[in-house]
């Protein structure tokens, strides 16, 4: 082989070799810029593993997304959500609405003493834990928005309240609250985020032109369509609401490039309307039979007395 011939092969080796650099740079380059001031498109927050399945977290993700985990006692655990794991997240255990439905003010003050702000159905905790809590941690800004599930949409717009929760306490910052009725929020490397209301009546909506609604809930079970008929037909008559929100969530480094994205989906249920009156149509009855030293059992105390239910469950998360 001539000396002209080596260094034409070194020369070819040279240039391909570069080539193939450039070729990676020009890609590092086209995500990086292909990554600012976009939103992410649908599929960037995995809503194919909503309807098909399972997924899972890197040991150490970008993004952690944090709720109350919420027993019937008086037990509250912040806990970090895990891919298809349904956390039961509220209300408090002091709720008192389906003792009142049953019992009325009157009799319940006069057997559990004074009610005071227990009247509401979680009124007695602080305002950060009076309905259902995320609290996201990411190293950048952190974008939440949220949308009613397919196929629910009011029409309306409902309010969250939102604040940075560096130290993770699951709380708001009451000093930096925030309310919001765009369906937006954000925060700089953590975000709390507040969704008050019961079952499918939220806590604050507007219409269209920014004023106060009644959106007048959201989907309606009967008790009927839940355990059947009944020969009397009551299980018509009960009924509880529900409305389900997805919240999408993206993580952006300072530069503004995507990190990571997921989305929660929210669901607040009500307990069982019309299961108190019914309670105390057949009390009479039941009292009578007491009274004759007969056991009387009603059908009704248990769906009257069934608080209010919000749950959420990671349903999606990726990192880019």
């Amino acid at each position: 082989m001539t000396r002209t011939e080596l260094q034409d092969i070194i020369r070819i080796f040279f240039w391909g070799v570069l080539g193939l650099i450039l070729l990676y740079i020009a890609a590092l380059v086209t995500s990086f810029v292909g990554s600012f001031g976009q939103s992410a498109p649908d599929a960037a927050y995995g809503i194919e593993e909503i309807d098909y399945g399972y997924f899972g977290l890197p040991e150490d993700p970008v993004m952690e997304i944090w709720a109350w985990q919420k027993e019937e006692t008086e037990k509250r655990e912040l806990v970090m959500l895990r891919p298809r794991t349904v956390v039961n997240s509220g209300p408090s255990v002091s709720w008192m609405g389906g003792l009142l439905s049953v019992y009325g003010t009157e009799r319940l003050t006069e057997t559990l003493g004074s009610l005071g702000a227990s009247t509401d159905f979680a009124s007695e905790l602080p305002f950060e834990m009076n309905g259902l809590t995320l609290s996201v941690q990411g190293e950048g800004q952190i974008t939440a928005r949220w949308e009613h599930v397919p196929g629910s949409d009011c029409g309306f717009s409902h309010t969250w309240w939102f604040s940075e929760d560096r130290d993770l306490t699951g709380g708001l910052d009451k000093m930096r609250l925030n309310r919001n009725h765009t369906a937006e929020a954000q925060g700089t490397n953590s975000l709390c985020l507040l969704w008050a209301g019961q079952g499918g009546y939220p806590s604050d909506t507007l219409d269209a032109h920014g004023y106060p609604a009644d959106c007048g809930g959201h989907n309606r079970t009967t008790l009927a369509e839940s355990i059947g008929e009944d020969e009397e037909g009551y299980n018509t008559l009960v009924t509880r609401d529900s409305m389900s929100i997805l919240i999408h969530l993206e993580c952006r480094d300072l530069l503004g490039r995507l990190l990571a994205t997921a989305t929660v989906r929210a669901v607040m249920t009500s307990g069982w309307r019309g299961a108190g009156m019914l309670y105390n149509v057949e009390l009479p009855a039941i009292e009578a039979a007491e009274s004759r030293g007969e056991e009387a059992v009603s059908r009704w105390i248990d769906y009257a007395v069934q608080p209010p239910t919000w749950t959420v469950e990671l349903v999606a998360y990726r990192e880019r």
